[in-house]
């Protein structure tokens, strides 16, 4: 198994996760809920997603680092983020790689984010080289925490998107210790 890591949503209603376009329709109170999280950046929900031609939110968001790595980090700098939340571990195989691409998430600006170039074709076979938390993302911590800011977990972090649904029904659970 080549694992990817998708937080277990608070507030999931049944046994398969969809693109947050896809609950604006299917739970609209879940989709409200679950837009918060881009509040004052919801420019972002726009944005065509290259190699894959469809919008942020047409895609679910998959992680190929551990998130327990995250909450070390967190540590390290004093605090807690992730204890005790649940993760799915979904098999990077398991994906269709024509509906899948890897974000790097390599540039600052909003222009140069969605640029094709920072969009690569999914390999599964290729996400050891991805599979640990970025210095830039550790540095980006904290200096968040050292401004009294709550910092966005995967920030200039590698990202799977992958654009269809995932039963999560026989995935394995994580818990963060």
């Amino acid at each position: 198994m080549v694992p990817l890591y998708h937080r277990v949503p608070r507030n999931l209603i049944g046994t398969t996760l969809f693109p947050l376009n896809m609950l604006k329709d299917l739970y609209p109170e879940v989709y409200h809920n679950a837009v918060k999280k881009y509040e004052g950046r919801e420019i972002i929900m726009e944005d065509v997603i290259p190699l894959l031609n469809c919008k942020w939110n047409d895609v679910i968001h998959l992680s190929p680092i551990h998130p327990q790595e995250l909450e070390d980090a967190f540590v390290a700098l004093g605090r807690q983020g992730l204890k005790g939340r649940e993760f799915f571990c979904v098999d990077a195989m398991s994906l269709n790689p024509q509906n899948t691409v890897v974000y790097l998430y390599q540039n600052e600006t909003r222009a140069e984010k969605f640029m094709e170039g920072n969009f690569i074709p999914f390999d599964p076979l290729e996400l050891t080289t991805m599979s640990h938390l970025p210095e830039g993302t550790k540095k980006y911590y904290a200096e968040a925490f050292s401004q009294g800011e709550d910092p966005l977990l995967w920030y200039r972090a590698p990202h799977i998107l992958y654009r269809g649904t995932i039963d999560t029904e026989s995935l394995q659970r994580i818990s963060i210790k």
